[in-house]
């Protein structure tokens, strides 16, 4: 009901700002729909995530999005997911959050005051990067119960970031506090990220920094997590991210990363992607060997997608992946915009959501409408 009562509270006020200042500010409000029809048969008929979907599903959602220019360099946004529907659970409405921001902007601050549904993205997390496979990592959690509010400033080259969690059971407490540093020096930009979490006596958190340079067609990043335990300092683990990536010409691309952890079981973790892209052909090809709960396992395979129109799309891939078993899985789809509303769909994946594409195992058909 709180969530219910502030979205109306913020509409009502977005509303009523832009009648007290008509001539000075403008209120505009957008609705968005969607809505899928398709047809799914299980690879595994009764096992597996997508149970709830087999046979002809159903789904869509409703949102609104407002905002109004408060002159003095001052605005503000509303987001909301009012409505969401699931053929499996029927109708009702979306159990998140909205999303209402204030920011200001002169030209030479810019400055943000932000509440709700944030996708579990904290201040911490702004400026910093993680790197693939780190086992420490800046999280964040917001939920229909718990919002998050962050207020960020930029200044420059210079931001700075804090934001909360706030307890929905708890009468709104402040809990998990999180805070970011962001810098850009040239071509180098530098995040931190702060996430701390009291636990009675207990502090527990992790601190995290990070570095990115360019240089011509040559890319390379660093970053450093570590995790923050004062009651017992030796739990408290690390993890060091490298990647560096250099664009061979414009179709060819080559990234590589090294990741350690001082985990045991995930101690080392490296690999490398290729990327093609020339016309109507995209191509990514990878490897990866890593440490996964003590054993040395690897990953390689490649994604593709060919545009054989301007409206009609084709995707396929394998994967080879050691992680449990020796297991091969493959994917082929078809995507055809049928116009600027309305699109098609026809996948084989013999995985869950394997590869780029991401499509459930088994065969599906959709037709999507957006509005």
């Amino acid at each position: 009901m709180k969530n219910v009562l502030f979205a109306s509270t913020a509409l009502v006020a977005f509303a009523a700002a832009g009648v007290a200042s008509a001539q000075d500010s403008a209120v505009t409000v957008d609705w968005a729909a969607e809505f899928t029809l398709g047809f799914y048969a299980a690879e595994n008929p009764g096992l597996g995530n997508n149970i709830a979907d087999e046979g002809f599903y159903t789904d869509g959602s409703i949102g609104i999005s407002a905002a109004v220019d408060l002159s003095d360099s001052v605005s503000a946004s509303l987001d909301w997911d009012v409505l969401e529907f699931d053929g499996a659970t029927g109708t009702a409405l979306a159990n998140n959050l909205p999303t209402a921001a204030v920011m200001f902007d002169n030209g030479t601050i810019e400055a943000s005051l932000t509440w709700g549904d944030l996708n579990d993205g904290g201040a911490s997390e702004l400026y910093y990067e993680e790197r693939r496979l780190m086992r420490v990592e800046l999280e964040n959690h917001d939920s229909s119960t718990s919002p998050a509010v962050v207020a960020e400033l930029v200044f420059g080259k210079y931001s700075v970031a804090a934001g909360c969690e706030l307890s929905g059971t708890n009468n709104g407490v402040c809990q998990g506090a999180n805070f970011g540093l962001g810098a850009t020096f040239g071509s180098v930009d530098i995040g931190v990220g702060l996430d701390r979490i009291s636990a009675g006596v207990q502090d527990l958190g992790v601190l995290a920094i990070s570095a990115d340079a360019t240089f011509g067609a040559f890319e390379v990043g660093a970053s450093y997590a570590a995790s923050i335990d004062n009651a017992n300092a030796n739990a408290a683990e690390n993890s060091i991210g490298l990647k560096a990536r250099y664009d061979i010409n414009d179709a060819i691309s080559v990234m590589a990363f090294y990741t350690r952890n001082t985990e045991v079981g995930y101690e080392n973790s490296y690999g490398i992607d290729v990327d093609y892209t020339s016309g109507a052909i995209d191509l990514t090809a990878y490897f990866e060997l890593r440490d996964e709960a003590g054993n040395g396992e690897r990953a390689f395979g490649i994604d593709g997608s060919y545009a054989v129109t301007d409206t009609l799309n084709v995707l396929a891939g394998v994967n080879i992946d050691s992680v449990w078993t020796d297991t091969t899985n493959y994917y082929v789809g078809v995507d055809y915009e049928v116009n600027d509303n309305i699109t098609a769909g026809l996948a084989y994946n013999s995985g869950d959501e394997t590869g780029d594409a991401e499509y459930k195992e088994g065969i599906d058909a959709w037709l999507s409408a957006s509005f």
